[in-house]
């Protein structure tokens, strides 16, 4: 091998992360390994929600969260459904934990100069 091609080499692995440098980096937020594997075998790991659908009607409100139709007092996986809007779905928890759940993100843009 030429010296060239060994310092060409050196360089291009000095550019490669180490390896297990990823398996140190640790996400405090997450349960630990035997709770999610126990809660995987059981089958009770719990699945966001997700809107899909919003039904408005003068006589009632429907939404569609993770393929079931719920009602507006309905309920799904412990939450109520509170509130039901064109683009949006307000649900109160077990332990009055509020989530909302929205159909479709707002766009914003800005203003250019000709008010466009």
């Amino acid at each position: 091998m030429k010296k060239r091609d060994i310092g060409f080499l050196v360089l291009l692995l000095s550019c490669l992360p180490p390896f297990g440098s990823a398996a140190a980096l640790l996400d405090p937020t997450r349960p630990p390994r035997a709770v999610l594997a126990t809660l995987q075998r059981e089958g009770n790991l719990p699945k966001p929600l997700m809107l899909t659908a919003v039904f408005i009607h003068p006589q009632y409100r429907l939404a569609i969260i993770s393929g079931q139709a719920v009602k507006l007092g309905g309920t799904i996986n412990g939450f109520t459904v509170t509130a039901i809007t064109p683009y949006t779905v307000e649900l109160l928890g077990p332990s009055n934990t509020k989530e909302t759940l929205t159909l479709i993100e707002p766009v914003k843009r800005r203003r250019d100069r000709d008010g466009f």
